[in-house]
């Protein structure tokens, strides 16, 4: 049922969980990755989201994101709700795709080959401009401002001609 005490099998750093279910059954598997500084402190955190439960995580991210989409400045009475979901998910992804030094990044996939640095992850200017221009138009003036002060920077840095940046600039 809440699955503590399962233990999980990795094998070529691919973690695996056995989960026996009985015909037409469902089941959930969560798992976790706490990251600190020492040991101490990631056990902490394990023993912080054990305590609270997966299902309260899930919870208090679902209210981070809603209270943050309706943050916006939009009405979207008129919309059908599918489409209203749409956009609100939308925003929320393309706030997943900011840096915290403004940076809009174009995807955040892996590295397309082993040759590529570990971290392939580049932002345009005229595809981060547009998300720019979207999210100020949806109300999300930091994330704009974020953006502008980004690119300001890194065309110092780079020279104006530069298109395409890595997520520091």
């Amino acid at each position: 049922p809440d699955g503590a005490g399962v233990p999980l099998v990795a094998q070529d750093g691919t973690p695996g969980l056995t989960m026996r279910l009985g015909p037409g059954a469902t089941g959930i598997a969560s798992v976790w990755i706490a990251c600190g500084r020492s040991q101490a402190e990631v056990r902490g955190i394990d023993a912080s989201v054990r305590r609270s439960g997966v299902a309260e995580l899930h919870a208090r991210t679902r209210a981070h994101w809603t209270l943050w989409v309706s943050q916006g400045a939009h009405d979207l009475a008129d919309l059908p709700e599918e489409v209203a979901r749409l956009y609100d998910l939308s925003l929320r992804i393309l706030r997943l795709h900011q840096t915290p030094g403004g940076a809009i990044l174009a995807g955040l996939e892996g590295a397309p080959d082993a040759t590529a640095r570990s971290e392939y992850r580049h932002a345009g200017l005229r595809d981060g401009a547009s998300a720019a221009d979207a999210m100020g138009r949806a109300g999300y003036h930091g994330f704009t401002r974020r953006f502008l002060s980004f690119a300001s920077r890194a065309m110092l840095e780079s020279g104006p001609l530069a298109a395409i940046f890595d997520a520091g600039g």
